[in-house]
């Protein structure tokens, strides 16, 4: 059984992987995170340069995993609060994504993902 750590750290190496295809966009989520509601943020530009002239938009993450025996068990997986909402609608909103590790297979989906 692995442990919320490594959980977290291979949803997002994951993300990191699939994302890889956009070359436009720089990656910064960080595995081991210690702040309360951001893992990193994607910096967008208008190419694959990452020059400063070319920088458009930077959108925070956060970056949520599970495993499939915690969902089969139906057990809680975090849930946003109305703390947490409000939080993220005062720093401008960010992007959440929610990686769904299928434990038996070593397969995987992005579940979903929404700019809250």
């Amino acid at each position: 059984m692995e442990n919320t750590k490594s959980i977290e750290e291979n949803g997002i190496a994951i993300l990191k992987l699939k994302l890889s295809g956009c070359a436009s966009v720089d990656k910064n989520i960080y595995e081991n995170d210690k702040t309360p509601f951001t893992d990193g943020s994607l910096l967008l530009y208008s190419d694959d340069h990452y020059a400063k002239s070319h920088f458009e938009q930077e959108i925070r993450c956060q970056v949520k995993t599970t495993i499939d025996s915690k969902v089969k068990n139906n057990k809680e997986y975090r849930k946003l609060d109305r703390s947490t909402l409000k939080v993220y609608q005062r720093i401008g909103g960010q992007l959440l994504f929610v990686v769904w590790i299928k434990s038996s297979t070593n397969a995987y989906e992005i579940r979903s993902f929404t700019r809250i």
